[in-house]
């Protein structure tokens, strides 16, 4: 989400190309630490702190607190029980991810106790456009198309 290619604090500090400095970070890891017992868990720490304490603001990578630095996801929980409904769910058999169902009644109920929010299922549908796709884009022009490999968001 935060792959650009200059420093930003956005999210928290970190370098130009994030993904690319915590690749290297780990592989320059497995090597200084080749043969070690834990050789293994030296390359997740060096990419892991790329993100949790890129500049050293922390004495020691200390998960177990904020590493945001105050950014809270609970403005985007709130949207996604609102406007941004996104259902999620796998299948094991043509994922990595085990199994789970979408089931748009408990996602319901867990919006309406969480938040005081019914989700509005087709709110993208009904303000943007797009059940009949030929009608209601007929007129659509300046769309511009991002770069997926940049930012996927």
């Amino acid at each position: 989400m935060v792959d650009y290619p200059y420093p930003t604090n956005f999210v928290t500090p970190l370098p130009a190309w994030p993904v690319n400095e915590a690749c290297k970070s780990a592989a320059d890891a497995k090597l200084e630490h080749q043969g070690d017992q834990y050789a293994a868990l030296y390359p997740i720490a060096a990419a892991s702190k790329i993100f949790y304490n890129y500049n050293d603001w922390q004495p020691c990578l200390d998960l177990s607190g904020p590493t945001d630095q105050g950014l809270d996801d609970n403005g985007w929980a709130v949207l996604a029980c609102n406007e941004m409904v996104m259902p999620f769910a796998s299948n094991p058999e043509t994922s990595m991810f085990p199994p789970s169902r979408w089931n748009e009644a408990s996602y319901t109920a867990y919006c309406q106790e969480a938040y005081n929010q019914t989700p509005q299922y087709n709110w993208a549908l009904d303000y943007f456009g797009g059940l009949n796709a030929k009608k209601d884009f007929m007129k659509a022009s300046n769309i511009v198309f991002s770069n997926g490999e940049l930012d996927p968001w």
